[in-house]
């Protein structure tokens, strides 16, 4: 699932920004809650008023970037309510992937096949799910745009460069929306938290956030998320990548196979 995934937690807490010089690179926010308190709390009106505007710059960006004909991945795509924004767009087929078998009921009711064609989505992990969708016979045709948005990239842990170096394997272009990290957006972010009463931990330095739920969900820099590019073996996968900022606090790597 993408936009900031945890438990809730105290509001207050977003208080604890680091000062300037000495401080602690580390706080703890909150304290860890039940199960019971766990929600997606992705709906509009769970999200603060930059996490809007980001939503939609990512949504009118890949909106943009589809081309007729092409096969759209979707890739942590949660309920999949990027498609209310592309259901105009000029793609062949879409395809959502998501581990979560709630997130991807809950695509299936809202998107029915008449509703948005050529639409598949499936409760899989990107690991398997790539592979099993392009090493066969009868494999959608097209130009394969994968998409991880919503910070999806930042919650894969130690397998982030793996994650995405199967995107750039099963894709002619790779489009990935990120946090960016700053100090002053780390706050934003926090924000949410706040407003959902979600549970978590910072770590200041790297811009990540933490749930027992969820896990890290980290935050990048152009230079981190470039060198996270090599690590994937973008450039021996002939792809050249390109850096843009979006809305309030989005970082957007674009990765396209040169021909």
């Amino acid at each position: 699932m993408g936009l900031e995934q945890s438990l809730p937690h105290h509001p207050s807490a977003i208080t604890a920004a680091p000062a300037q010089g000495g401080a602690p690179d580390t706080a703890i926010l909150g304290s860890a809650t039940s199960s019971s308190q766990m929600m997606s709390a992705w709906t509009d009106a769970h999200l603060t008023t930059a996490q809007l505007a980001w939503k939609h710059a990512e949504h009118m960006l890949i909106k943009k970037a589809i081309e007729s004909g092409d096969i759209v991945i979707d890739l942590g795509c949660g309920d999949c309510r990027i498609l209310k924004s592309l259901q105009n767009a000029p793609f062949a087929q879409y395809i959502g992937v998501d581990h979560d078998a709630a997130s991807i009921e809950e695509a299936r009711r809202a998107f029915p096949s008449p509703t948005i064609p050529n639409s598949t989505f499936l409760a899989a992990d990107l690991f398997r799910a790539l592979p099993d969708m392009f090493l066969q016979e009868g494999a959608p045709i097209g130009r394969r745009v994968a998409i991880c948005i919503g910070n999806t990239l930042g919650s894969f842990g130690d397998l982030r460069a793996d994650a995405l170096n199967a995107m750039l394997r099963f894709s002619d272009v790779t489009i990935v929306s990120v946090c960016h990290n700053t100090k002053e957006i780390t706050l934003k972010r926090l924000e949410y938290y706040a407003k959902n009463e979600i549970d978590c931990r910072v770590d200041w330095k790297s811009g990540s956030i933490f749930s027992d739920a969820w896990g890290e969900s980290r935050s990048f820099t152009e230079e981190s998320l470039r060198a996270l590019a090599e690590q994937a073996h973008a450039k021996e996968l002939g792809f050249a990548a390109e850096f843009q900022t979006i809305a309030e606090f989005g970082l957007v790597m674009v990765l396209t196979k040169q021909q």
